[in-house]
């Protein structure tokens, strides 16, 4: 949001942040866990504990669904139109790849 609006239209994002800081601070399981766990799931560099696998479970969530929910929902970002026309910007080819596909870019 820092890179489109003002800092005072956004501000309730930082607040309602910094509250959520403050409760997962206070919770007990979190202040079980070492530091620098703690530290990477304040900045949202990690954002499961254990696993998924282990969150489904805690969740008492059927794993082979969610696995296909979050198939089925996460192809759709990654097969946008966006996609599809940087097939054709860079003349992707599986024969004979172009020198887009060979430098990865």
């Amino acid at each position: 949001m820092r890179g489109f609006r003002d800092e005072k239209q956004y501000e309730e994002f930082v607040g309602g942040r910094a509250e959520l800081e403050e409760a997962l601070r206070g919770n007990s399981y979190f202040k079980s866990l070492q530091k620098e766990q703690q530290d990477r799931l304040l900045t949202g560099e990690h954002f499961y504990v254990g696993s998924v696998r282990r969150a489904v479970q805690d969740a008492a969530w059927n794993f082979d669904k969610y696995i296909a929910l979050y198939s089925y929902f996460s192809s759709h970002a990654h097969s946008a139109p966006m996609s599809f026309s940087r097939f054709r910007k860079h003349d992707v080819d599986f024969g004979k790849p172009s020198g887009a596909q060979k430098s990865g870019r």
